[in-house]
């Protein structure tokens, strides 16, 4: 996935909005609220932050490229998944 693949899985999802912040995260939100960030990354791999269920969260982090913790840009960001995958579709 690259980030406008990213931005276009976003964009079709119902009642939602895109917005440039936090330096160049592309964040995507519904009535307001944050549902997922991209384009943060520690070095130069594309990098997804997004929130998710408690049933969903134990699915996802066994997942390979998946790890857990809170986006350092939003902190309360706290249930999410951060997925990094270069190259990958």
């Amino acid at each position: 996935m690259e980030l406008d693949d990213y931005n276009t899985y976003c964009q079709s999802l119902p009642a939602t909005t895109h917005v440039v912040q936090w330096g160049d995260s592309h964040v995507w939100k519904v009535g307001g609220k944050v549902f997922a960030i991209a384009g943060w990354s520690d070095g130069d791999a594309f990098a997804v932050t997004f929130k998710t269920s408690r049933e969903e969260f134990g699915f996802l982090v066994e997942m390979p490229g998946v790890t857990t913790g809170a986006s350092p840009r939003v902190p309360r960001l706290h249930v999410g998944a951060a997925l990094r995958r270069t190259g990958t579709r």
